[in-house]
């Protein structure tokens, strides 16, 4: 049986398969051909490769595992998100994979750590565990720049944080303040109904993007230190090249933030320094300041996410090569293990 169907029930796991358990996993594969290969002849070193079947090719890689691999690889359909059919495959193999690592269509979800927890054997070690999404668009990015800069923002951007730029046009068109736009009585007249709603949900949006959303009027630049400490890992780690790229002409390529950025390289080494096995993999020097906060951001967002594991699960900062781009990479990543 090459197809094993979580979709609709526990289906009959295959006597070859009950008898192993050091099977390797490799996510996201088993319904695609690239180049005339499928995912299954491109990936042999697996034994199950488990897929949602979207990509439209799994039916080629099931008649390939049955033309050159019957009864030693499988590929498992489910929705991960759906959590009844992760449930089943979690515990159909449960403690039996020595290796789990990812592929990359174009799109991957991350497979949940509690499935790291239950699957991997004692011994085992999962690799590429982030997913990868290509289809993003930059604006949670610019936003969470906002935010890690908000004490030292000009007006302008201050302004974009706030308000909608609907909200902001509209404002300009009245010859108002944002503020004086949004308090205004003739804003409840119903035309404005859309205006209001959006900007309400706007609101709602950035308050829960940090806990300082509300209060940063209390920080200033000679405190940005202690406001950083307190930010969410998400908002420290923005990729700020892609948020200013994204609204160059608003911020002119992030040039106001350029007196604190030695600053913000400083105060992500130190909150480094907690962490004793990353100071290997971070270089010594960087050719720009730039690549410096990514490289720092980076760490920083791998082992803050996995601070705290599952019980018997392990995490440790590493080398490995990804193979899920189109030139594999030597990178350091987290690591689980059991």
């Amino acid at each position: 049986m090459a197809l094993l169907d979580f979709t609709d029930g526990l289906p009959a796991i295959p006597e070859w398969l009950q008898r192993r358990h050091t099977l390797k996993l490799i996510l996201w594969a088993g319904d695609m051909e690239r180049d005339g290969i499928t995912d299954v002849a491109r990936l042999s070193e697996f034994d199950i490769y488990l897929c949602a079947g979207y990509c439209g090719k799994l039916t080629t890689n099931v008649e390939y595992i049955s033309q050159f691999y019957p009864h030693s690889k499988a590929i498992c359909l489910l929705d991960i998100h759906a959590p009844d059919q992760l449930s089943r495959f979690c515990t159909a193999f449960a403690g039996r994979f020595s290796v789990i690592s990812a592929d990359y269509n174009g799109n991957t979800p991350t497979f949940p750590i509690e499935a790291y927890s239950q699957t991997l054997a004692p011994s085992g070690r999962a690799y590429a565990i982030c997913g990868i999404n290509g289809a993003r668009f930059p604006t949670e990015e610019f936003y969470n720049a906002l935010e890690l800069f908000a004490p030292v923002l000009p007006h302008e951007l201050l302004s974009l944080r706030q308000w909608t730029p609907e909200l902001i046009q509209l404002a300009k068109d009245n010859q108002l303040t944002p503020s004086s736009t949004w308090t205004s009585p003739d804003l409840k007249d119903a035309y404005y109904d859309g205006v209001r709603e959006r900007q309400t949900r706007f609101m709602e949006q950035k308050a829960k993007r940090s806990p300082l959303f509300n209060s940063v009027i209390q920080y200033s630049a000679d405190t940005l230190e202690e406001y950083w400490s307190k930010l969410p890992v998400h908002v420290l780690t923005v990729n700020l090249k892609t948020a200013w790229n994204w609204q160059r002409e608003q911020t002119n390529g992030g040039a106001f933030s350029e007196p604190y950025r030695v600053r913000f390289a400083k105060y992500l080494k130190g909150r480094l320094r907690q962490y004793s096995d990353t100071a290997e993999y971070l270089a010594n020097e960087y050719d720009s300041l730039e690549n410096e906060i990514y490289g720092l951001q980076r760490c920083l967002s791998l082992v803050e996410t996995f601070r705290d594991p599952l019980p018997g699960l392990e995490w440790h900062v590493g080398y490995f090569v990804d193979h899920r781009y189109p030139e594999p990479k030597r990178c350091f990543d987290i690591i689980l293990s059991k």
